[in-house]
Order: C-alpha cells, then structure tokens, then sequence
C-alpha cells in the first residue's frame, strides 16, 4: 500500500470519525417532543368563542398557545386536527385565555393546571372549564361574586325571592301598604318595574360606567348571561344576554 493511500484512507476515517461524533451529540442534545391536549373550553358554563386563544405556562413562561377556531373547542382527539402543543415544563402546566383585541389573559377565579407531570409525545383530553362568577349568600335573594383577578369581589345581589325587592345590595320586604295608592302614586309605580342589575351608562359596552370597557365590564355581562328582561349588559337591546352582547362587548374591547 503506498503513502499516498495511506493518506487517503486516514483522510476518509478523520472524515467519518467527525460525522459520527457530530450525530452523537446531535442525538443527545434533540429536543423532547411536545405534548399535546385537546378538550372543550367554557367560561362559567358557557362556550368561549372562536378567535379566543388559549394558552400554556410553566410559570411565567408561555410554551404553548392555540386559536380556538371553533366556538367551545380549543383542540380534537382527532390525529389529523389541531391541539394545543406545549413545550417541556419541569412543573405544573398553566392553562389562560385571552379573548380576542384584549391584551392580558386571564385564569379566572380557579386556575386550570396540568399536574400531571411533563411526558415527551403524550396526548392529554383535559377540558377547561374557567369561572369567573360564583354563588353567594344574600338574605331573601340569591347573590354573585365576581373575580377580578386580584381576588372574589364581594357578595351582590342577582335577584330577590318573592315578596323582596332589591334596595342597594341588600333584598328588602315589599311594603303592604304602598304602591296602591291614588294617582299621586304615579311616580311610586315604577319601583314596580324590573330594577337593572347595573348601572345605567351611556358609552356601548361601557356596563359598569367607568368610562373604559374590559374586564370589569365582561364580568358583569357573564354574571347575567341567559337573562331576560332591562339589563345593561343586554347591549342590543333583545331582551336577552346572550352571545350577541358578547360579540359587541368583544368589538368595543379596550375602547
């Protein structure tokens, strides 16, 4: 065998000896597959609409976020459509959404966490039902708390069980002897009507009447979702708070 060989074959295994060890340590540093979770997503009970963005943390970190492209379906068991890819997290997996034109994602009143531990290629159903109201205790009625992301704000009045009217935050006693009166009482008449639940404003989507539309403002609309009757968060005016207001409420966001 000539020198000349000789080079060629030791050029060829340096050669080959720099590609292996190059594929060992790419093998080694290749990253973990995601996990993936699909499931429903609803917000007090109620779908959360198409556009809203459902995102991961693990801890303040964002490794994964979906576009819910359908109305109450963040991802499908389906192999073929989308899910919600999250990246490797060495502890609980935060799950927020962030409605569509605003700028914060929210947790709401209890937050939705994966504790089951990070698995490279899993596939996770895990439905995510966020709440932002909740029932409380009033004297004669029944009440809500609203979370505000700092904490539950305190107890409202929602409605007044027969025989009670609502006065301020608290469920009073009709009177026996009023409202029966002559035509004097013309004026009186109109405790007789069904009382807001809000504050009357002037600004669309504007319900609490602080002058600026965000989450306050979703908070109350989603404590009288499904009623009926005179309620500032009844924004087009149909006698209803249904998915209508929200759509306005969400095309004046952060107005």
């Amino acid at each position: 065998m000539t020198n000349f060989t000789k080079t060629i074959i030791i050029f060829i295994l340096f050669i080959l000896g720099i590609s292996f060890s190059g594929a060992v340590v790419s093998a080694e540093s290749f990253p973990d597959f995601p996990m993936a979770f699909w499931g429903t997503a609803t917000l007090n009970g109620q779908a959360l609409p198409s556009g809203t963005k459902i995102k991961a943390f693990c801890e303040s970190v964002l490794i994964g976020e979906i576009t819910m492209l359908e109305d109450g379906f963040y991802g499908y068991a389906e192999s073929t459509k989308i899910k919600l890819l999250v990246a490797n997290c060495d502890g609980d997996i935060l799950f927020k959404y962030l409605f569509p034109g605003a700028s914060d994602p929210f947790t709401g009143g209890t937050e939705i966490k994966y504790t089951g531990g990070f698995e490279s290629g899993k596939t996770i159903n895990n439905d995510l039902g966020f709440i932002t109201i909740r029932s409380c205790n009033v004297n004669n009625g029944t009440g809500n708390e609203i979370w505000t992301e700092t904490g539950w704000g305190e107890c409202s009045v929602a409605s007044c069980n027969n025989g009670f009217t609502q006065s301020g935050n608290m469920c009073i006693a009709v009177s026996s002897s009023g409202g029966s009166g002559g035509g004097g009482g013309g004026g009186g008449g109109g405790g007789g009507g069904t009382s807001p639940t809000t504050l009357p404003t002037a600004k669309l989507g504007d319900i609490n009447g602080d002058n600026k539309i965000d989450k306050y403002d979703f908070s109350l609309m989603m404590a009288n979702w499904g009623k009926t009757g005179t309620s500032n968060s009844d924004l087009n005016n149909d006698g209803k708070v249904d998915k209508y207001d929200f759509a306005l409420l969400m095309s004046k966001w952060g107005i």
